[in-house]
């Protein structure tokens, strides 16, 4: 839709010949003959607009997560639903995002103390913990849980990982993780990561690339049904 506009708003306007492109108004500014370009650079300003409010919004909602397990018991009593369950699917472009049309799961986790240094940032290893609590919870929003896919005798182990630091994470920050997929072949399953903090700041980029094996460490193709469930998510590179 984006993109329909912009070249809505860039095309060259069509006027009768001899007439000019622009003609001064009563103030002495230049007018557009093209009406429809300048209405879709005005819609394509407000779509523009309504998206970083929606960033904003989103995060201003997850600084109200619940930080511990009493107050996750009031809000299950109540029965309001955790926040973080709301933004599993996240369709807005922020900064530096994969522009490829696809889905793009998010798990929100917030910074506990025993995730951090005395220095009052994310152990660098401990980023290797979140994305793999992330990739859990993937598997389960997909509906195949690693449990279940493991009762069928099928794995995927990591076989090698490439990440970024980009910026720390210190405590009681709330982590929006992002998970996707890069390749997805008859037995290669690698996923694309990124951690971001409340004020979309990119923390951290990385790749994981796994294997399909049995629980013997043979390789097997990965299963058709979890194959069709993943498709949605996949991301070819730019």
């Amino acid at each position: 839709m984006i993109d329909c506009l912009v070249e809505a708003a860039l095309a060259p306007t069509h006027v009768p010949h001899g007439k000019p492109r622009f003609a001064p108004n009563r103030r002495g500014r230049n007018c557009a003959h093209n009406k429809p370009a300048a209405a879709a650079a005005t819609m394509l300003r407000a779509m523009i607009s309504c998206q970083s409010m929606a960033v904003k919004y989103r995060f201003s909602l997850e600084a109200q997560l619940p930080r511990s397990a009493s107050a996750l018991h009031r809000c299950h009593q109540s029965n309001k639903p955790p926040l973080e369950n709301h933004f599993f699917l996240f369709p807005f472009k922020v900064a530096g995002s994969n522009p490829a049309m696809s889905e793009i799961f998010r798990h929100t986790r917030r910074v506990t103390y025993a995730d951090c240094t005395v220095g009052n940032h994310v152990y660098y290893a401990r980023y290797l913990d979140l994305l793999e609590e992330a990739r859990g919870e993937f598997f389960r929003h997909a509906g195949m849980t690693l449990l279940a896919l493991q009762e069928q005798d099928t794995i995927f182990p990591v076989v090698e990982v490439q990440l970024k630091y980009k910026a720390p994470a210190r405590y009681d920050d709330v982590l929006a993780i992002e998970v996707w997929l890069t390749e997805l072949g008859k037995i290669r399953v690698h996923f694309g990561s990124r951690i971001l903090n409340q004020q979309g700041v990119i923390l951290l980029e990385g790749e994981t690339r796994h294997v399909c094996t049995s629980l013997h460490e043979k390789p097997k193709r990965v299963p058709e049904a979890l194959a069709e469930r993943l498709k949605p998510f996949l991301r070819l590179a730019e």
